[in-house]
């Protein structure tokens, strides 16, 4: 599963990206009841999400996670972002072997001139008998129409150590 929970600080600061929308729908407690709601009744192995306030990661997501029986990662966009990308997966069924952290901020790269970042991780599902293994990753690249982008491949690799 993969959400956009948009940061509460996000919402803030970019107000006006959200004025046709009923004020009570983005009031972060109603979004977050909803939220912690689906997953609770859904019960996905992973979750992937963007735009995780920092300072929510642990006393919000990470401990209503572990009530579950998931474990998490997280990972901080650059700079003065508040904000990031969290893999959740339920550590019953997974066992973390690696994880991955890219960031794209090229500050002299027009396409790469922005605070985007990648989480991946390598888990290995713990009843399999021949040790089957899965990359999940999640990252959160900002859209711009007025940005030219051509089309960009990204590849990541995990390096046996």
């Amino acid at each position: 599963m993969s959400y956009n929970v948009l940061s509460p600080k996000l919402l803030e600061t970019h107000s006006y990206l959200y004025q046709d929308i009923d004020p009570e729908v983005l009031k972060w407690d109603n979004r977050k009841n909803i939220f912690f709601e689906e997953i609770s009744t859904l019960k996905p192995d992973i979750v992937c999400l963007q735009e995780v306030e920092e300072s929510l990661f642990g006393p919000v997501y990470q401990e209503k996670f572990k009530t579950w029986g998931y474990s998490g990662v997280f990972k901080k966009r650059t700079r003065d972002k508040e904000d990031g990308c969290a893999i959740f997966y339920n550590s019953k069924k997974f066992r973390l072997l690696d994880k991955l952290t890219v960031e794209f901020f090229q500050p002299h790269i027009p396409l790469l001139n922005r605070d985007n970042v990648a989480l991946l991780v390598k888990l290995e599902a713990k009843n399999a008998r021949s040790g089957n293994k899965l990359v999940v990753g999640t990252t959160h690249l900002l859209f711009n129409p007025k940005r030219h982008v051509s089309d960009i491949l990204i590849s990541f690799e995990f390096v046996k150590s």
